[in-house]
């Protein structure tokens, strides 16, 4: 990537892993440059665009949904918003860089838990894609996976994303 700071536009399969031990996957595009962004995982596509804001749709129906709404965006969409991650000392986060480690196109981050500070968790950001490729605590595991540049000028089109 250079000196050039605009992101590319990703692809990626989002992992998680969920309370009964069983992983997830769900397709991910991000257009960094548009700022649009779909997510589907089998049954329904969280999308976001500037001209439709955030949507959430079964195939059938979409549904906007208001931008200030807690809770309601995937929590593995924020691993393409490393910002997004509760890491870096804002007065919400709540976890706090204790080390971190570069390797080759990653630096992995060790975090303590501020409630609990015997309670660790680890970050993963590529430099390469600028992305996080994996966020894992005591209780959630989130992963990015086959991460690949998407079409910059394409955006999926949300039928066929239901045809996966």
């Amino acid at each position: 990537m250079g000196m050039d700071s605009r992101l590319p536009a990703l692809a990626a399969t989002a992992l998680t892993l969920d309370s009964l031990g069983q992983w997830n996957s769900a397709s991910a595009t991000v257009n960094y440059e548009t700022d649009q962004w779909h997510f589907h995982d089998g049954k329904h596509t969280w999308s976001h665009s500037r001209e439709d804001g955030w949507t959430i749709s079964n195939g059938v129906i979409t549904i906007p949904v208001s931008g200030d709404r807690e809770g309601w965006k995937p929590e593995a969409l924020k691993l393409f918003f490393p910002s997004e991650l509760p890491i870096w000392g804002r007065e919400s986060d709540e976890w706090l860089i204790a080390d971190a480690r570069a390797d080759g196109d990653e630096v992995h981050l060790t975090l303590l838990f501020l409630a609990d500070p015997d309670l660790m968790a680890s970050a993963t950001i590529s430099r390469r894609w600028r992305v996080a490729t994996a966020f894992i605590t005591p209780w959630e595991e989130i992963e990015l996976a086959d991460i690949m540049p998407a079409p910059a000028a394409a955006e999926p089109i949300q039928e066929a994303l239901f045809e996966m």
